[in-house]
């Protein structure tokens, strides 16, 4: 297979990771009990806490792995086809992406401030107490808090450190252009050591997946490779992912988890190599736009109206009870994102096209290739 028919298998696999990972977010944001995996009395285990066990190996462990993969995807697609790095490709770079990112970013930001606000509202009269809501909008420090420190639409941190890597492309390419393999390789490093960054937009994750995807673009004879490898090792990447992840429920360390994630990544990466053979299936689960709205608008009450109720049916503290809550809080909220999708796609699209940053109508041009 040559190089533009490697290029067109890899980007399918993109397509097609989009939504399962978007849906995997939602998962991370369902649990909502402070239980974490070092906290678990493994000599002692009563039915409930075998749930929440359930709960945080999916949550806390497997869900660590949809993030890095969005990085990855988005470092290949940002550096794909770039050949020489000059003044003019990194300003027309970073014009598309204020439309792609910046401006959903901070639309998607307002949106949850104002339904928020509408929330807290409600409860003050309600509750006969004063509003103080957007008593923030006089604080600088608050504006910088909720818009970039700890965005209030808080699965947008990944946008924000997209945003941010974006910016700094430039050293990113010349990194890989000068260091290689060697400079992901200290990456890596660094992503295993207990050390942090601890920059709001320049996280370890961010910096190392990133890199890991310019690197897959910048080098196409590695890329090309890459496909039949991961469907040729699925196997024992698929046995080496449950291994790790054992580890991980045993021995939650911090260099463990980040392990898992290599790990994970891989093999995420090696079903959707897989998939990409079934024209069902992947016709049935590509879409970016779609993935990138359920992303953004999840979190905005909806997750937390769907959470609240399930649980007035299933109010009862039993390992069923709280199962059942945990598995269909993300499916119903999916269900949601994606009914509210389709209605603005169909009558207001070019709010939605807006919203998700020219998305829309790039995906259509986009499957008319793949």
């Amino acid at each position: 297979m040559n190089q533009h028919n490697q290029e067109i298998a890899l980007l399918r696999v993109f397509n097609v990771l989009r939504f399962p990972l978007s849906v995997l977010v939602v998962f991370i944001h369902t649990k909502k009990n402070s239980m974490n995996i070092d906290s678990v009395n493994w000599l002692n285990l009563t039915n409930l806490d075998i749930a929440h066990v359930i709960t945080i190996v999916i949550s806390d462990i497997i869900g660590n792995v949809a993030v890095p993969v969005f990085f990855l995807i988005s470092g290949f697609l940002y550096f794909n086809k770039v050949t020489e790095w000059d003044f003019n490709l990194y300003r027309e770079k970073s014009l598309k992406r204020l439309m792609s990112l910046t401006v959903p970013y901070l639309c998607w930001n307002l949106i949850a401030l104002l339904f928020w606000g509408g929330r807290e509202y409600i409860i003050s009269i309600q509750s006969g107490i004063s509003f103080t809501y957007f008593n923030w909008i006089f604080d600088w420090n608050e504006w910088y808090q909720l818009f970039w420190g700890k965005p209030v639409n808080y699965p947008l941190w990944f946008i924000r450190d997209l945003i941010a890597v974006s910016f700094l492309s430039p050293c990113i390419y010349y990194f890989i252009r000068f260091f290689k393999l060697y400079g992901l390789f200290a990456l890596t490093l660094f992503y295993l050591s207990p050390y942090k960054t601890h920059i709001p937009g320049l996280s370890d994750i961010a910096i190392l997946f990133f890199t890991c995807g310019a690197y897959l673009s910048l080098f196409p004879s590695y890329f090309i490779k890459v496909v039949p490898f991961l469907k040729k090792s699925l196997c024992w990447f698929i046995i080496l992912f449950f291994i790790s992840l054992a580890i991980c429920v045993i021995y939650p360390f911090h260099f463990v988890m980040n392990l898992f994630v290599l790990v994970g990544v891989i093999t995420v990466f090696g079903v959707g190599s897989r998939i990409i053979d079934s024209t069902k299936v992947y016709c049935y689960l590509k879409g970016a736009s779609v993935s990138f709205f359920i992303y953004a608008a999840h979190s905005i009450l909806l997750i937390d109206c769907v959470r609240a109720f399930l649980k007035r049916i299933f109010y009862f503290d039993t390992p069923f009870s709280l199962l059942t809550v945990y598995f269909l809080t993300p499916v119903l909220t999916v269900v949601c994102c994606v009914l509210i999708y389709v209605f603005l796609n169909k009558f207001f699209f070019n709010v939605l096209n807006f919203l998700e940053g020219g998305r829309l109508k790039k995906e259509i041009i986009n499957n008319k290739e793949l």
